[in-house]
């Protein structure tokens, strides 16, 4: 498939079928496989299956990727749906490197969000991660959280959906392929910034043709996280021995930078976690929103013509703008196994919520 091609190629068409209806019939069915990730969990649930693996951060964490990966396999395997179109390319290192400094340009702008956000949600992923380094390895904790999800969720996101929506409707593929992507993480907190995140995803994968960028990508970012998750403790524990040593020392100028910058002398990682789940104040959040925008105003413009440069030396500018031009729509990407799934997940978003405000209380 070349930098100019079209966003349909059939490999093999059957009697009465035309490229447009066979690419609706392909839509419909992955819009099915999207609604069986909504339900699978759901249905783990109601057996109590998920009693078995709450303990695990492991199981837990492969469980949630199970969810993702095995819908999708199901789908390539026994309807015989080829992998190809989930370009599976070689990418040059350059374009990597390109690809990351272009999340590092975002970043301010989903710290903007993740901020906004906690303005009328409550921060669950701080409680999760502040026990993972207790319970998995560091080297295991690379692979069950960087390296398998970048893996399945690319796969699933910016693979077969990015692919099968683009062929009735581009502009749609990429929002879909980043809005499924976030609304799937479950809280309001994280679907904000996840949703840019998934776009960001999709319009690099465009810009370079692979899908092999935002694999790469997604598990750089996780490895970072991963590893700071791990560090932090090292460095809250240096941090109070450097404090104890100039306060046998009489070093108030030491102690005064240690309390500056841990908040307290006493200060834990699972304190830290837990005051980022518990939430700031309304005019705190305001004041981060205010020193965020600037940056992130600025963020966006270079990670703007970053794309554009990336995607001018691979030959695929022109084809990046005609996903915002081309109006052209050869089907629906709304089918009602799409509809009825994210009704099914706004639902439980929203019962989640006033399940963590402590406003209800299921089972």
């Amino acid at each position: 498939m070349d930098n100019n091609e079209n966003y349909y190629e059939p490999t093999k068409l059957s009697a009465g079928i035309t490229p447009d209806n066979t690419a609706q019939r392909d839509v419909k069915a992955v819009n099915i496989v999207f609604l069986i990730m909504v339900v699978l969990p759901q249905i783990i649930a109601f057996f109590g299956l998920s009693k078995l693996i709450r303990g695990s951060y492991t199981m837990l964490l492969l469980v949630s990727q199970a969810v993702y990966i095995l819908p999708v396999l199901v789908w390539l395997i026994f309807f015989k749906r080829s992998a190809e179109p989930c370009r599976f390319k070689k990418i040059r290192i350059s374009n990597i490197l390109l690809c990351l400094v272009i999340y590092i340009c975002i970043f301010p702008l989903l710290g903007l969000l993740n901020s906004i956000s906690m303005l009328y949600s409550s921060n669950e992923i701080s409680g999760v991660i502040g026990g993972l380094s207790e319970q998995i390895p560091y080297p295991l904790a690379l692979v069950v959280v960087a390296i398998l999800p970048a893996f399945c969720e690319e796969l699933t996101y910016r693979g077969v959906f990015l692919s099968t929506y683009r062929k009735v409707n581009p502009l749609w593929a990429v929002i879909l392929s980043g809005g499924l992507f976030g609304i799937l993480h479950g809280n309001l907190n994280q679907i904000t910034y996840a949703i840019v995140l998934g776009i960001v995803f999709a319009l690099i994968v465009e810009a370079t043709d692979s899908v092999f960028s935002s694999m790469i990508v997604h598990c750089m970012i996780n490895a970072f996280s991963t590893t700071l998750v791990y560090l932090l403790p090292k460095l809250i524990n240096s941090l109070k021995e450097t404090f104890e040593e100039a306060q046998a020392a009489g070093d108030t100028r030491t102690m005064d930078m240690v309390r500056e910058i841990m908040g307290s002398e006493n200060n834990t990682m699972d304190s830290i976690m837990a005051q980022a789940s518990g939430g700031l104040s309304t005019q705190a959040i305001l004041g981060t929103v205010m020193v965020y925008l600037l940056p992130a105003g600025v963020g966006c413009f270079l990670a703007f013509m970053l794309l554009r440069f990336i995607a001018r030396r691979n030959g695929r500018w022109e084809h990046l703008c005609g996903i915002f031009k081309n109006r052209e729509k050869k089907g629906k990407v709304f089918t009602l196994a799409l509809i009825a799934a994210l009704v099914l997940l706004i639902g439980l978003i929203v019962l989640n919520e006033l399940e963590t405000r402590g406003i209800i209380q299921l089972g």
